[in-house]
């Protein structure tokens, strides 16, 4: 993988197109998706029967192609320019970023694991505190951020640990009788231990690990994989059930960053945890399987005002690049490419992640920028609306039936996620 091959401009490089030329200067505007209106469950943002519209997912981010640049022997550069940001995105005077949660999604084979990885490399080397998820049925992301392979097998997986997990979110609150009763979309509500990203708790104690030792802020969960018992009776999405549960109980401060490595393909909108991320970066080949696979998530993203911005991977020149603008048009964000970095770590070497190329850490900078531009676009109230509605469909699909008990009952109205309800918790409720 090699990010932005398009920049070098040396002569003979895949970056180069035959003629010495570039396209055009190009702008390519990040559209701002808007669901439709919809009928939900009724809650404190909103009363029963009440149709309403969902808010925007994403202020627009235009980023502007500079050919001159290119053609005058420099770097081709892509300049992010972002909204303005208000209530609760990064302070521009402090230099503080916004907390975001992140998922890394594409067809099996795209590289998506391989540039999450350098993502969280990226944000550990600026020393801000990142928790990598590995929620793929192929579990390669510790061995990607640079784990052996016995290191990363030993990684306690949160499947394997979700009675420890049910139990201890469940705390106090009444609405839910057992853990057991807890499935994979049960919300919190008051009562319900809440989590912070930089804490001590005992699900963190037993399933969270350090990644290396050159970044104090850099952890890794893991789902872990199929076992012997689960082939034939149990689908992937039980374990990464854990993951959405998590989620659903998770307050993120400032300067946080939470990244999943998500199953490849488009099992990953079988659950709500499609909804639960600031930004979803889909890793796009400039191939028809890859631009489809953009195509599904895009119709399936549209209707819930999910946040979706295209990486185009393995671009080797011009042609790849005006065939992805083509397919993906302004959803296109940046493109990355092959990378000698990239093939030591594959080969079990571990590079001083400063060796990766200048043109790959732009990219992965582009990509942050990007990320931190839609927390001003953070809705507590509509996140929370969204985790109840799923709740309520798997209840009524088949949780309902599984539990012996009516699992809708376990929606507290009057509870919305967010820093308000965290300082509740933290005051009414025990931690640890």
């Amino acid at each position: 993988m090699r990010a932005d091959s398009t920049a070098s401009g040396t002569p003979g490089s895949a970056a180069t197109a035959a003629n010495g030329s570039w396209p055009e200067d190009a702008v390519l505007t990040r559209p701002t998706l808007r669901a439709p209106r919809h009928r939900g469950p009724p809650g404190p943002h909103r009363s029963a029967g009440q149709d309403t519209e969902r808010p925007e997912a994403v202020a627009p981010i235009t980023v502007r192609l500079d050919a001159d640049t290119h053609r005058n022997g420099g770097s081709l550069s892509k300049t992010i320019v972002t909204p303005e940001k208000t209530g609760g995105g990064s302070d521009a005077a402090t230099g503080r970023t916004a907390p975001v949660k992140i998922a890394f999604v594409g067809k099996g084979g795209s590289g998506k694991t391989t540039l999450s990885s350098l993502f969280v490399r990226h944000l550990g080397a600026a020393q801000l505190p990142v928790l990598a998820v590995d929620a793929d049925i192929n579990q390669h992301l510790a061995v990607a951020l640079g784990f052996s392979e016995e290191k990363a097998a030993a990684i306690p997986p949160l499947g394997g640990n979700l009675g420890l997990i049910k139990d201890y979110l469940r705390g106090t609150n009444p609405r839910i009788g057992s853990a057991d009763e807890m499935v994979k979309t049960t919300p919190p509500g008051r009562g319900s231990r809440l989590l912070r990203l930089d804490e001590d708790n005992p699900v963190y104690d037993a399933c969270r690990r350090p990644v290396g030792s050159c970044c104090s802020g850099m952890r890794i969960m893991a789902t872990g994989p199929f076992q012997e018992g689960d082939l034939g009776v149990a689908c992937y999405h039980s374990k990464v059930g854990a993951v959405e549960l998590l989620l659903n109980h998770l307050v993120d401060d400032r300067d946080e960053y939470i990244v999943v490595d998500m199953t490849a393909g488009s099992d990953a909108f079988a659950s709500g945890l499609f909804t639960r991320f600031d930004m979803t970066f889909l890793v796009a080949e400039p191939t028809r399987k890859g631009v489809s696979v953009y195509r599904q998530y895009r119709d399936y993203a549209r209707d819930w005002g999910v946040a979706l911005a295209v990486v185009g991977n393995k671009v080797q020149g011009p042609d790849d690049l005006a065939f992805l603008r083509e397919h993906v048009g302004a959803d296109l964000l940046t493109w990355v490419g092959q990378s000698e970095f990239v093939r030591e770590v594959e080969k079990g070497r571990t590079p001083d992640f400063a060796a990766l190329e200048p043109d790959n850490t732009a990219a992965l900078e582009r990509m942050r920028e990007a990320v931190d531009a839609t927390f001003a676009n953070r809705d507590w109230a509509r996140y929370t609306e969204q985790m109840v509605e799923f709740h309520v469909k798997n209840a009524h699909s088949w949780a309902n039936a599984r539990a012996g008990v009516d699992l809708t009952a376990q929606v507290d109205p009057e509870f919305v996620l967010g820093p308000a309800a965290l300082e509740a918790e933290g005051a009414a409720t025990p931690r640890g």
